[in-house]
């Protein structure tokens, strides 16, 4: 369990799992020998670990969980599924609330679950037995996030609204918010659309110092420092990657904790976009 403070904020990481897996089934041009040449070392063989975890965010009397992992629904047993076919899974947690008890809180001490999107491995723990996982929670997403979602039939190939968000949203459980919505004077969502039309990743900013939750900005540090690369699950990739360019110019000062909602290891690092590295914090 990884912990880091960020002025008067402490966030802790809650792993539910992990998959090991060639990246380029996640991003198709991240092959062993293309991520060599972007960042030597980083990735090792084109072989990654991404986990799936939750992040506490503790500010002031707020205790603030950012995603709620993956589910047992039908959405995530057919996606991890397939990673078991390609790679292998270790599982830390059976959920989210158990991974938040093994941190050390009950599930009652959760008042605010923020979901960056809504896709099946970041909202799957947002219920239990079709109750709400973290009964005081107030449940906050982005209001053009579900107005997508709850109505596109599509593309249901990554999401997990019926079984996992719309049961908040109908008994009045869910806070349907703007992409720039300010949680506390220390906690702020921060738009980075693109993955899918309402993502969001989370800011934090104490004592001079600053923090961001990516959600699924980027699912690798290597994507950073290769933006241009794109992911299979984006919903829009040319946005995405204009995103993650942004998100670049805009953290990539070297200072930032930024703080992968995938990445594997300690999940955090530094990236200093001037010399084109990432640090592991």
């Amino acid at each position: 369990m990884s912990r880091w403070t960020v002025g008067a904020v402490r966030i802790t990481k809650v792993p539910q799992m992990t998959w090991h897996l060639p990246l380029h089934g996640l991003v198709p041009e991240a092959t062993a020998d293309a991520c060599a040449r972007v960042a030597p070392g980083l990735v090792d063989d084109g072989l990654a670990d991404i986990s799936l975890h939750g992040l506490v965010i503790e500010a002031g009397d707020r205790r603030i969980l950012v995603d709620t992992c993956a589910g047992h629904d039908d959405a995530a047993e057919r996606i991890l599924g397939v990673v078991r076919d390609f790679g292998s899974i270790t599982d830390h947690q059976a959920d989210v609330r158990a991974a938040v008890g093994a941190a050390g809180w009950a599930p009652e001490d959760i008042d605010t679950v923020v979901c960056t999107h809504l896709h099946f491995d970041h909202v799957g723990g947002n219920l239990t037995d079709d109750e709400p996982a973290f009964p005081s929670a107030r449940y906050v997403m982005v209001g053009d996030e579900w107005a997508f979602w709850s109505t596109n039939e599509s593309d249901r190939q990554y999401a997990s609204v019926d079984g996992s968000v719309r049961p908040l949203v109908d008994g009045g459980l869910a806070d349907l918010v703007d992409t720039d919505h300010r949680l506390s004077d220390t906690v702020a969502l921060v738009p980075t659309l693109g993955h899918t039309p309402g993502h969001v990743s989370v800011l934090i900013e104490s004592g001079g110092q600053q923090a961001v939750i990516t959600g699924d900005v980027a699912h690798h540090p290597i994507e950073l420092l290769a933006p241009e690369w794109k992911m299979v699950a984006d919903d829009d990739p040319a946005q995405a990657s204009t995103t993650r360019k942004a998100f670049v110019d805009r953290f990539g000062d070297g200072e930032t904790l930024i703080l992968g909602t995938h990445f594997g290891g300690s999940s955090a690092g530094y990236l200093d976009a001037s010399t084109a590295t990432w640090t592991r914090a």
